[in-house]
């Protein structure tokens, strides 16, 4: 009697099984069907690190993943220090090589573009044919703003000595300044408000200890659509809760609806461009601001930043005046998901930067021997 209950028990305890998977699968194809276009599978893979008195976050080091949308499948990888780099690269330069250290967010990082493609990769690719041994550092990650970037270059990114560093700029790092919250203005000058800011890093050092969840992040959209729901939700309440504003913020990536800001927040901003202007000046970096562009191909930079920005960089790669450049691409950011620059638009960035920099190495008389 025992026996056949509990093998009636299990047969329910199977069916149930079987039934829940089928429910699961029959959503996921649901969702795959309605969110075809609009759906991304873009897990960010980020840890908390140190830098200095600082704790802010990176990439997972020593990753291989991938991100998928309606445009195509984008491979990843990431060194022993988060950089979305093949190899890893020792502070020392021990082969003289000419360095470039590449600072920003999502679009620098290159989300929506495959490893071989993204600008820093394309970077080393036209020095190669040139006999110049180089190694362009991707240190970009998906939500930082300005003030993480400064955090990065001042206490880490330094350390790698490049002769070069180019900060890429988008219009959404006024409001992550904000919501990082590590730097205020006091008496108009710069000074430290904290020195942590980790979001969603403790969940997601938890979750990717298990290989479960990377399958399910780079392949399900069911998973997808309530992990980015509970994502975006807590940004919201995040940026709420530090301006008590009211605004519609809906990603990180490119529906940024201002074309306006508060004083505080251009005041902020110049003192942040300022800060990373002088430490690459006191070592002897040459700072390239690149004006990542709109949807709209507008400028990131507000008009009264423009001319701050000029001053306060060696060059910058301004959107309106590379409006002939971009008008003769196929695209310039990807047409679904979250369009971000393209494939072509990070060619064209390398060549603008590779131009740049291989003027200097004339002016200079730079000479250089293949490792």
């Amino acid at each position: 009697m025992k026996k056949e209950k509990l093998k009636i028990g299990l047969i329910n305890l199977g069916i149930m099984i079987l039934s829940l998977i089928l429910i699961l699968v029959l959503c996921e194809i649901a969702f795959r069907i309605a969110f075809k276009k609009t759906m991304v599978l873009f897990p960010r893979y980020q840890t908390d690190v140190r830098y200095g008195d600082f704790t802010i976050r990176r990439v997972k080091p020593n990753m291989k993943y991938i991100h998928r949308s309606y445009d195509g499948v984008f491979d990843f990888v990431s060194n022993n220090k988060g950089f979305r780099n093949n190899k890893d690269i020792d502070y020392k330069n021990n082969s003289n090589e000419l360095r470039i250290l590449c600072l920003g967010d999502s679009h620098v990082l290159g989300y929506e573009v495959k490893q071989s493609q993204v600008f820093t990769t394309i970077i080393e690719k036209i020095f190669k044919v040139k006999n110049i041994n180089t190694v362009a550092i991707n240190s970009g990650v998906s939500g930082f703003g300005t003030a993480e970037e400064l955090v990065l270059l001042e206490n880490e990114g330094y350390k790698y000595r490049p002769n070069f560093v180019v900060l890429g700029f988008y219009c959404n790092d006024f409001r992550n300044n904000m919501i990082s919250n590590l730097y205020k203005i006091d008496s108009n000058s710069l000074v430290i408000n904290s020195y942590t800011y980790i979001p969603g890093t403790k969940i997601q050092n938890i979750i990717y200890k298990y290989k479960i969840f990377q399958i399910l992040g780079e392949n399900s959209y069911l998973y997808a659509y309530f992990f980015n729901t509970i994502w975006h939700n807590v940004k919201k309440y995040r940026y709420r809760k530090i301006e008590n504003k009211k605004e519609d913020i809906l990603t990180e990536y490119v529906n940024e609806k201002r074309r306006e800001f508060p004083k505080y927040d251009i005041q902020l901003m110049k003192n942040l461009i300022c800060r990373i202007n002088n430490i690459c000046k006191k070592n002897n970096f040459k700072l390239i601001i690149l004006d990542i562009p709109r949807p709209t191909l507008e400028s990131s930079i507000p008009n009264e930043l423009v001319e701050y920005f000029k001053n306060n960089c060696d060059t910058l790669f301004y959107a309106p005046s590379l409006k002939k450049d971009f008008e003769s691409l196929p695209k310039v950011h990807v047409e679904h998901g979250h369009r971000h620059i393209s494939e072509e638009t990070h060619n064209l960035f390398a060549q603008k930067i590779s131009n740049y920099i291989i003027e200097c190495i004339n002016e200079s008389n730079y000479s250089q021997k293949q490792n």
